[in-house]
């Protein structure tokens, strides 16, 4: 059964008042032809978890390989890639939202 598959992350946690620097966002997919696919989001002190959701979705959109394969979307802390086109479930994707020289997500 071929679908447009979507995925949904949630960003958990708020930057700490001293924690400015990059989440690390790595995308996972059979279909990238770069997977997984590692993205540097910056972040400032304090930023809510809807505002860094947000900087996410903003970057995936602007980063070609995953915009090529993925629709980008989501609301507050949602960050939800949809591919577009039909295909076979892919057991492999997946979106990871980490500190990366930021803390607290």
């Amino acid at each position: 059964m071929t679908v447009q598959q979507i995925e949904t992350a949630t960003v958990v946690g708020t930057i700490t008042a001293g924690g400015a620097g990059n989440a690390t966002v790595i995308i996972t997919a059979r279909d990238l032809s770069t997977s997984p696919e590692t993205v540097s989001v910056a972040v400032a002190n304090n930023d809510t978890a809807d505002q860094v959701a947000a900087k996410i979705r903003a970057a995936l959109v602007y980063d070609a390989t995953i915009a090529g394969v993925f629709l980008v979307s989501g609301a507050t802390d949602k960050v939800i890639l949809t591919r577009h086109v039909a295909a076979a479930n892919d057991s492999t994707l997946n979106i990871s939202i980490n500190n990366g020289t930021c803390s607290g997500l």
